[in-house]
């Protein structure tokens, strides 16, 4: 199927149809050779042409969104804790350190107890 004659824009001569024909077929061929080319190139017009054509927030609204998150920010440092606090993440070595002192700290309040109770108990023995 001939293509009517296109004048170039450049030298102001006439491209025949059978050489955009010609030009179709190659393009089809590579397209059929590199199919994954193909799919990247078109992914990523449509991902240029999309974000051309994104309607942008006026700056009324930029600042009223601005205004809305400092209030947020002022709100989150002002309220009180209702629940349990978050699980702390830590470092190994201050992970160890916690459980360390935690566990000192058991093993004193286990031998004051044993004390209390019985005054005649010096040391309680650990259990292995």
């Amino acid at each position: 199927m001939a293509s009517p004659p296109l004048r170039d824009t450049t030298d102001g001569s006439v491209t025949e149809g059978r050489e955009l024909d010609e030009m179709r077929e190659r393009v089809r061929a590579g397209a059929a050779r590199h199919p994954f080319w193909v799919l990247g190139a078109v992914a990523g017009v449509g991902l240029i042409a999309g974000s051309l054509l994104r309607r942008r927030p006026t700056p009324e609204a930029r600042l009223i969104e601005a205004a809305a998150n400092s209030l947020d920010a002022l709100a989150d440092r002002l309220r009180v804790p209702t629940g349990p606090a978050p699980p702390e993440s830590g470092g190994g070595a201050a992970r160890f350190v916690r459980s360390a002192l935690g566990l000192w700290f058991s093993w004193a309040l286990r031998q004051q107890l044993a004390r209390q109770e019985d005054p005649s108990l010096a040391e309680v023995r650990e259990p292995i």
